[in-house]
């Protein structure tokens, strides 16, 4: 129980430093460097996001691998072939994205600030940054699913703090230049990568006498699995990033840079929600291997109600108060006639995000049992519908109209997760909505409307006051209800009842 709640602590506590950081440190990018440069910053995001898709799943292979009771020869074979797929992979990519580099600067992107040469190099090197900032994922992933959760996401937190943290100091006391902030992030990954490689080798030549392949293909049930997800990979990074590079290419870096903070903002709910989902991955991979689905049903049950409180509580903080949180986060940066587009643009992008973050253990009990074709129609569907919708709403909207697809898509994608579901586990679909999302969410919303009222009637009190005083309130009503739902009397130590249902 103790490994399980300290991982999932451990997650909470690296995601949230990274949602901290957002908030921290774009004010001052832009500060520093200007909201075009701060487009081209989130330029680098997308394209990372895209080249995921190249990830092919291998990551994922390795953690559900890992995860299980095979032998330390099998677990490392199983590393060494799939990491020489990996970096042939990450080559090919770099070559390519180098060999484009200019044609990217000059037909995608917008810009009145910087020429065609600057963008091209920026490309260059975002590129090479992208690539080594990809193949950390296999290498964080093997001592993830080692089961070092608490290790990995103390390597990631001092990565990232190094990453995007130091380079303010560097921007603001030696140069005030958009190359030194990319060259940064590329010395960063390079030592990142190269740190993670070391630990997990480390840990098989002490777990191992001789380091030697024992086989030279990869089993058919990780090829089987990897097939799938490179489907899921690709797919998700089209439909994911699918906005971004459509507003990047229609618009100016500028237009992009004002889009890119609305979007950070409304993906904060997913941030926070990815935690505990990653961290319950092998959870569930185990249970599913083990045929304990009574288990893992109850489990599946207890730690969505937990994850949708939270999604829910978080989503009304930032749709209620998106004003105040813009001018609290951002001054008197962003230009009057952007302001209420954005305000707009991100409460719909919330929206979206709330049923987007409410399919992540969906997505995580599926993938546990092996099951990816559901993802992959799903994904498809999105691709044949939203794109088409997606371009329709910013073609007749502006950059704004891009959060009605999202809202549309994510919507349509939640309430389909729930049939191959249920062919998997036994949660009773009516039941399960109306109790475990369905009254957490009326509980959260009523008690937000009634803060909010009386903010609006008394505002003498900063606005950060009716926060906590209505997510307090949130939280307790919701355990209050969970406590009935479960038929446990309401005592302290009864709590012990619900943390043992996610225990090892």
């Amino acid at each position: 129980m103790k490994s399980n709640i300290l991982n999932i602590l451990t997650n909470y506590g690296n995601k949230l430093f990274g949602i901290v950081s957002i908030y921290l440190f774009v004010p001052l990018y832009i500060k520093l460097l200007g909201v075009e440069a701060y487009g081209i910053i989130s330029f680098y995001t997308v394209v990372l996001s895209i080249i995921s898709l190249a990830d092919l799943g291998l990551s994922s292979a390795v953690i559900k691998e890992f995860s299980t009771s095979s032998s330390e020869d099998y677990k490392y074979t199983v590393f060494k072939l799939i990491e020489k797929k990996y970096l042939i992979i990450c080559g090919t990519l770099l070559l390519f994205l180098l060999l484009f580099s200019n044609i990217i600067a000059k037909y995608w992107l917008h810009s009145d600030k910087f020429s065609v040469e600057d963008l091209t190099k920026f490309v260059i090197l975002i590129s090479v940054g992208v690539i080594f900032q990809l193949s950390s994922s296999l290498y964080y992933g093997a001592i993830f699913g080692l089961g070092f959760q608490v290790k990995a996401n103390i390597y990631q937190f001092f990565w990232t703090l190094i990453r995007l943290g130091f380079i303010v100091i560097i921007l603001k006391y030696f140069s005030n230049n958009l190359y030194i902030y990319f060259l940064w992030q590329i010395i960063c990954n390079i030592f990142y990568v190269l740190f993670l490689r070391f630990n997990v080798l480390l840990y098989f030549k002490t777990k191992i006498d001789v380091l030697v392949v024992i086989f030279l293909k990869l089993p058919k049930h990780i090829l089987l699995y990897i097939g799938g997800m490179s489907l899921i990979s690709i797919i998700s990074s089209v439909n994911s990033q699918m906005d971004k590079i459509l507003v990047s290419s229609f618009f100016s870096l500028k237009i992009f840079g004002y889009y890119n903070l609305a979007s950070s903002l409304a993906q904060s709910p997913r941030l926070l929600g990815m935690p505990l989902a990653t961290a319950l991955f092998p959870v569930f991979s185990k249970m599913a291997a083990d045929r304990d689905k009574k288990r893992l049903e109850n489990v599946f049950k207890l730690s969505n109600y937990f994850l949708n409180v939270m999604i829910f509580v978080i989503s009304l903080i930032l749709y209620i108060y998106i004003s105040e949180i813009f001018k609290l986060w951002l001054g008197n940066r962003i230009e009057v006639g952007f302001k209420d587009d954005m305000e707009f643009l991100a409460r719909m992008l919330i929206i979206g995000t709330v049923f987007l973050s409410m399919q992540l253990l969906f997505y995580y009990t599926l993938l546990a049992f092996g099951k990816t074709k559901y993802t992959i129609y799903q994904g498809i569907c999105q691709i044949i519908l939203g794109i088409p919708l997606l371009y329709f709403c910013i073609y007749k909207f502006g950059f704004s109209g891009a959060g009605y697809s999202w809202v549309i898509i994510n919507v349509g994608a939640y309430f389909y997760l729930f049939f191959p579901l249920k062919k998997l586990i036994d949660i009773g679909i009516i039941s399960f909505f109306i109790n475990y999302t369905f009254v957490p969410f009326l509980i959260c919303l009523m008690m937000f409307l009634c803060s909010y009222t009386i903010y609006t009637k008394y505002p003498n009190f900063s606005f950060i006051f009716y926060i906590i005083l209505s997510s307090f309130f949130s939280v307790f009503f919701c355990v209050l209800y969970l406590f009935k739902l479960k038929n446990i009397p309401l005592k302290m130590s009864n709590f012990k009842i619900i943390i043992s249902n996610i225990k090892n």
